[in-house]
């Protein structure tokens, strides 16, 4: 917060580059035999403890996702209170690195769906590999899109967008456009820096009580916060929930 190498399928549904990773059958090897009293060896390791609880919490991966383990598992703090358990379509909207994306499969695994959406190609590729490395049962599917604009998505049970409305100055008719992808009572959750006060990194900032007041704007019903965290760019993170 490497496995074995496994053999992915992979195809595509224009205009969404979809990547279905499964795992191949039989089960892995580990390589080296177990030691005599290796729990007893574990539990006098704290360091070992703390990393393999983190390994657990974000969805029993490895690689990527293990090296990230620690950004990966603030990410589940601020989404899981939003997240109503396994399965279900969800769209991670300007998805960037992909932190917030695995944060999300950990907590909508394993049936779940995730269409991860950014502008950047690049960053796109380097999450569908990360995710064939440390995920390699998820759906993912990536789509390069504007998220200012009109996208090709599904109707979706749940969108995360973390980190991103701080770069849309006009956000209200961008928003009122997403949540038009939403299921009756689907879920947007929005994680942001809660400052008023913008910065070349986030331009245009949205705190805890304008995320109330934009969701009533755009329609949306039962606002409020749900998870807060500290922050050592702009002191304090958020993440708000809203239905559909």
């Amino acid at each position: 917060m490497g496995w074995f190498a496994k053999p992915i399928r992979q195809w595509i549904h224009l205009p969404v580059a979809s990547v279905n990773y499964r795992a191949a059958s039989g089960a892995a090897s580990k390589g080296l035999k177990e030691k005599p009293h290796a729990a007893s060896r574990e539990e006098s390791d704290p360091t070992r403890l703390k990393r393999s609880r983190l390994n657990r919490q974000v969805g029993f991966a490895s690689g990527w996702a293990q090296r990230e383990a620690r950004r990966i598992q603030k990410a589940i703090t601020l989404l899981r209170p939003g997240i109503p358990g396994p399965g279900s379509v969800w769209a991670d909207t300007g998805c960037g690195d992909g932190i917030f994306t695995s944060a999300l499969y950990a907590l909508i695994q394993p049936d779940g769906e995730i269409y991860a959406v950014d502008r950047d190609q690049f960053a796109l590729d380097a999450l569908a590999r990360n995710f064939a490395e440390s995920y390699p049962h998820a759906t993912l599917r990536t789509l390069r899109a504007d998220f200012t604009h009109e996208l090709n998505l599904p109707a979706l049970d749940g969108m995360v967008m973390a980190n991103s409305l701080h770069f849309v100055a006009d956000k209200a008719p961008v928003l009122a456009r997403l949540v038009r992808l939403l299921k009756p009572a689907g879920r947007l959750i929005v994680v942001e820096y809660n400052t008023s006060q913008g910065n070349s990194a986030v331009p245009y900032p949205l705190d805890d009580t304008s995320f109330i007041k934009l969701a009533g704007q755009v329609g949306l019903r039962e606002a409020r916060i749900i998870a807060k965290i500290p922050s050592s760019f702009l002191e304090e993170m958020y993440a708000g929930i809203a239905l559909a």
